[in-house]
């Protein structure tokens, strides 16, 4: 597994609540329905930043998860800055790589949610013939 992999799922998460939410907008938090982002899975999240981050193949860590429009989870662990000790919070600029995995995820599971596609479809329904 990539040692990049939860900047990737994190960015993934982001990305997909920016394109969903209008940029964030608050009447857009406060009229969302209720989440489907079970106390369990919160948990989930958590225990999985804080192992990378004890485990030390991460330094520091966040993740935020939208759904229908709102925020409905944001974590973050460990430090932005190692050597000034500055713990990881919302507002911290880390540098991330290739964006183009994360994006393209999440416009395939846009997507699949819209029922424009099967996850057993053959390619060839899709692909042009040559």
């Amino acid at each position: 597994m990539s040692r990049f992999l939860p900047a990737l799922l994190a960015s993934a998460l982001l990305v997909e609540g920016c394109a969903s939410s209008q940029a964030g907008a608050p009447s857009s938090v406060a009229a969302a329905p209720a989440s489907v982002v079970t106390a369990t899975a919160k948990a989930r999240i958590d225990s999985t930043l804080r192992a990378y981050v004890a485990s030390g193949r991460l330094v520091g860590v966040s993740a935020v998860v939208w759904e229908k429009g709102a925020e409905r989870y944001y974590g973050a662990y460990g430090v932005a800055d190692r050597e000034a000790g500055r713990p990881m919070q919302r507002d911290a600029i880390v540098q991330i790589y290739s964006m183009t995995k994360p994006i393209t995820g999440v416009a395939l599971m846009t997507l699949y949610e819209q029922g424009k596609f099967k996850l057993d479809d053959p390619l060839a329904k899709y692909l042009p013939e040559f």
